[in-house]
C-alpha cells in the first residue's frame, strides 16, 4: 500500500484558518447554500496512472479557507500515487507559503482511505478543480470499475454546508475485431481467423485467444496464436469436411453441408466502452466446385488424346503441385486405362495428362496409358467428382470420337481429291456433311468448332499431293485439344483489294495480289449463271450454288497463284438488268479478306439494300455498302451490343440513286477506338430500315 507523507502537527497557518473560519461563520448570522464537492468519473487503461479531478461548485458568494476530504477506494483495483494541484484552485496551498495541503492513506480490512486536509490564507471564491488525485490502475483484462467514495467532507468549520459527490475509475480498452477467410467457400478449405485486439496481449510472451466455432448445433474450438510477441494480432485455422450424416462436436473438424454458415467468435474482454462483448465473423459454404473435364474432341488412330481437368477441390496445397487419377474407356471394346493428371503448376487448380492410341481391335496391356481404337469408336473420359457443388459425388464425362482417316469427307475410308469436292459442295450449301464425315472434313486449326470451309478442301488437296504430312487440326496447339495447351496469339488478317470488272459476255473477279491464296468463299448478289476459275487457276476446284438473290462460290487449290490478276470468271445465264454486287470475299479461312473496290455492274439498284460489311470480322476498319433505288434521305448509324449509339457514319441527308460505300475505322463519335466485340449498323430512310451485325476483333 502506498502512503504519502504522514500528517504533521497542525501549523500556525492551519490554526489561523480554523480561527478565521470560526470568526467569519460563527460570528455572523448567515445561512449559506450547500457547496458541491465532486470526485470525477474517469476512464483509464490497464496499468496506467490516471488523474481524478476533485472540483467545487456553487461556491459564490462563499469563501473557503480550509477543507477536509476522505476518499475510500479498493486497493485491489487501484493504488494512491499522489496529489497534484498545479494550475488548479489549491495550487497556492500545495506549493506556496500561504497555505498547507496534506494527504495520507490508512488501510482498512477491505477498503483504503485517502485523507486530505488543507488550509490557506488565499481564500477560494470561484468554482473549479481543487486538485487531482493520481491513482495507479492495476493490470486488468476485462471489465473493471473502481469506486471512489467521498466518505467525509468538511469545509471551513462546517459552514457553508457541503454536498459530496462520489466518483469512479472505469477501465476501458480498444475494440477488437475478427476476420474469417475465406468469407465464401466454393470448395472445402481450412477456415482461418485473424483477431486484432491489443488488450489480449497480456504477457511478454506469445499469447493465445480461444476461438469458438459453431454451425448447425455443432461446436468446435481452437486457439488463435499471437503472430509475434506483443503484436496484438492472433491467427489460427480449423479444417473442414463434408457433413456425412451426423455432425459430432469436439473432433476438431467442422462438418459442412451446402448453404451452411459457420460462425467464428471470440470474447473481446475489454472494448472501448469498458465492456466485455462477443465478436463474431462468418463464412458461407456454397458447396464444392463442379469439376470440368475436357478431352481432345476428335482423333485418328495413333493420335495422342489430351485430357484436362479443372477442379479447385483437388488443390489442397498452395505450395505443391498435386495429381489425380481418372479413367479413359473405349465404349465399344470396354478397354479401360487409368491415367494420372498432374497439376499444371503450383495452385493452378488445373490438371493435365494424355492417353495414346493405336489402331486395331481388342485391348492393350493394362497400365500402359494406351488404348486400341478403330473408326467410329467413342472414348469416354470419366472423372468422379467427390464434391460437385451439391455436397454429393457425381461423374463428370467428356468424349473423344475416333475418325479414320482425316479428310475423308465422302466416308469411303480413303483420302482422295473427291473429298475436296465434297467439302466445296458443303461450303456453298449444295451438299450437307454430317456425323463422322463432318468431323473428318473439318481440318483447320480451329476445328471442330469452326465451320467447314473451302480452306478445308484446300488442305485435302495439299495432303494428297504431299505438301503437308498432317492436318492443322492434329497438333496439340489446335482448338481440337483442351485449352490449356491450345490457343496463342490471334492470327493476323490481311486485306487484299478486289474488283468485279465487266467484260464482253462475262464478269471478272480480280485481285491486286493472288499470292498465298489457296481457298476462298465469295457471295454475289444479283448473279445467276456459271462460274469458272480463271485460265491461270486450272489446278483449282470451284463449286457454286444459287441461293435466293445471291450465288455462293467456294474454291480450293493445293498451290497458290502469283501476282495480281484474274481469279474467277462469271458467265450470266441470261441477260439481266439486275445489279451485280460482290458482297463478301474471304480467303484461306478468313486469314485474307477481300476489300471490294468496284462492286457492281449494270444499271442502278432496283430496291433498297443494306449490304454485309467487308471484311467481317474486321480490324481495324471495314466498308459498309448500301443501295438506293432513288434519291432518299439517309442516316447510317453504328450501335454497340447494348443498343447504345456509337457513331453516326452518315448524318441525315439526301443521297442520290446508286450504290454507296462508307468506311468505318472502329472509332466512336469522339474519335476514340472502341473495344472488340459485336456491333450493329442501321440504315434508315423514310421508306426503308435495315440492320446488320459486324464483329471487331483486335
Amino acid at each position: 500500500m502506498n502512503h504519502s507523507t504522514p500528517t504533521p502537527e497542525p501549523s500556525p497557518l492551519w490554526r489561523l484558518a480554523v480561527v478565521l473560519s470560526i470568526t467569519i461563520w460563527v460570528g455572523s448570522v448567515h445561512v449559506a447554500a450547500d457547496v458541491n464537492v465532486d470526485v470525477a468519473n474517469v476512464t483509464a487503461s490497464s496499468g496506467s496512472t490516471v488523474p481524478v479531478p476533485v472540483d467545487i461548485s456553487n461556491l459564490s458568494p462563499e469563501e473557503i479557507v480550509s477543507i477536509e476530504a476522505f476518499v475510500t477506494f479498493d486497493p485491489a483495483k487501484v493504488s494512491y500515487n499522489n496529489l497534484s494541484a498545479t494550475g488548479m484552485l489549491l495550487e497556492s496551498w500545495a506549493t506556496g507559503s500561504s497555505g498547507l495541503l496534506y494527504s495520507t492513506v490508512s488501510s482498512g480490512p477491505v477498503l483504503d482511505t485517502l485523507k486530505i486536509a488543507g488550509a490557506g490564507l488565499d481564500t477560494l471564491e470561484t468554482d473549479g478543480v481543487l486538485f487531482n488525485i493520481n491513482f495507479d490502475v492495476g493490470m486488468f483484462y476485462s471489465s473493471m470499475t473502481a469506486a471512489l467514495k467521498l466518505e467525509h467532507l468538511l469545509l471551513n468549520a462546517g459552514v457553508p454546508g457541503a454536498t459530496p459527490g462520489d466518483g469512479s475509475i472505469k477501465l476501458v480498452g480498444v475494440d477488437g475485431s475478427i476476420e474469417v477467410q475465406p468469407g465464401t467457400m466454393l470448395a472445402l478449405a481450412d477456415l482461418s481467423a485473424t483477431i486484432t485486439d491489443a488488450n489480449e496481449n497480456r504477457t511478454a510472451s506469445v499469447d493465445q485467444v480461444p476461438v469458438r466455432v459453431s454451425v448447425n448445433g455443432q461446436n468446435e474450438s481452437f486457439d488463435a496464436t499471437e503472430t509475434t510477441t506483443s503484436s496484438g494480432v492472433f491467427t489460427g485455422t480449423i479444417s473442414t469436411a463434408f457433413a456425412m450424416g451426423s455432425t459430432p462436436s469436439g473432433d476438431g473438424t467442422v462438418q459442412l453441408s451446402v448453404g451452411d454458415q459457420v460462425s467464428l467468435c471470440f470474447d473481446d474482454s475489454l472494448d472501448a466502452s469498458g465492456n466485455s462483448v462477443e465478436r463474431c465473423a462468418s463464412s458461407i459454404f456454397t458447396g464444392g466446385t463442379l469439376g470440368v473435364v475436357d478431352a481432345t474432341v476428335v482423333a485418328g488412330p495413333t493420335d495422342t488424346i489430351l485430357v484436362q481437368l479443372v477442379d479447385p477441390d483437388l488443390n489442397e496445397s498452395i505450395t505443391l503441385a498435386e495429381s489425380v487419377n481418372i479413367s479413359v474407356r473405349n465404349d465399344l471394346s470396354a478397354e479401360t486405362e487409368t491415367i494420372q493428371l498432374n497439376e499444371t503448376g503450383v495452385d493452378t487448380d488445373t490438371f493435365a495428362g494424355r492417353v495414346f492410341t493405336v489402331f486395331g481391335s481388342g485391348t492393350t496391356a493394362s497400365g500402359d496409358s494406351t488404348i486400341r481404337v478403330e473408326k467410329s469408336d467413342l472414348l469416354l473420359v470419366d472423372y468422379l467428382d467427390a464434391a460437385d457443388g451439391t455436397g454429393a459425388a457425381s461423374s463428370r464425362l467428356d468424349t473423344c470420337t475416333i475418325i479414320d482417316p482425316w479428310g475423308d469427307a465422302s466416308g469411303n475410308g480413303s483420302l482422295r481429291g473427291f473429298d475436296a469436292a465434297e467439302i466445296l459442295a458443303h461450303a456453298v450449301g449444295a451438299a450437307m456433311l454430317t456425323g463422322l464425315d463432318s468431323l473428318a472434313a473439318n481440318l483447320d486449326s480451329e476445328a471442330p468448332f469452326g465451320s467447314i470451309t473451302a480452306f478445308d478442301a484446300s488442305l485435302v488437296l495439299q495432303r494428297r499431293v504431299g505438301l503437308i504430312d498432317r492436318f492443322p487440326v492434329q497438333p496439340l496447339s489446335s482448338a481440337n485439344h483442351p485449352p490449356h495447351l491450345s490457343g496463342g496469339p490471334k492470327r493476323p488478317v490481311v486485306n487484299r483489294r478486289l474488283a468485279l470488272i465487266s467484260s464482253e459476255g462475262f464478269w471478272t473477279v480480280s485481285l491486286d495480289d493472288r499470292s498465298e491464296i489457296i481457298s476462298g468463299e465469295l457471295l454475289l448478289t444479283g448473279f445467276n449463271g456459271r462460274v469458272e476459275m480463271a485460265p491461270e487457276a486450272g489446278g483449282f476446284l470451284v463449286s457454286w450454288r444459287r441461293q435466293g438473290e445471291g450465288t455462293r462460290i467456294a474454291l480450293a487449290g493445293s498451290r497458290p497463284l502469283q501476282g495480281s490478276g484474274e481469279l474467277l470468271r462469271l458467265y450470266p445465264q441470261t441477260s439481266s438488268s439486275a445489279e451485280v454486287l460482290l458482297s463478301r470475299a474471304t480467303f484461306n479461312d478468313g486469314r485474307i479478306v477481300g476489300v471490294v473496290e468496284v462492286g457492281s455492274s449494270g444499271p442502278g439498284p432496283r430496291s433498297f439494300q443494306l449490304l454485309p460489311n467487308v471484311p467481317n470480322p474486321f480490324n481495324p476498319e471495314t466498308v459498309i455498302g448500301y443501295a438506293l433505288p432513288r434519291a432518299s434521305e439517309v442516316q447510317l448509324e453504328v450501335f454497340d451490343a447494348l443498343g447504345r449509339s456509337v457513331r453516326i457514319l452518315v448524318p441525315q441527308r439526301v443521297q442520290p440513286v446508286g450504290t454507296h460505300r462508307v468506311r468505318w475505322d472502329g472509332r466512336d463519335g469522339r474519335g476514340a477506338p472502341v473495344a472488340s466485340g459485336i456491333y450493329f449498323y442501321r440504315l434508315k430512310t423514310p421508306e426503308f430500315q435495315a440492320m446488320q451485325k459486324m464483329i471487331l476483333v483486335k
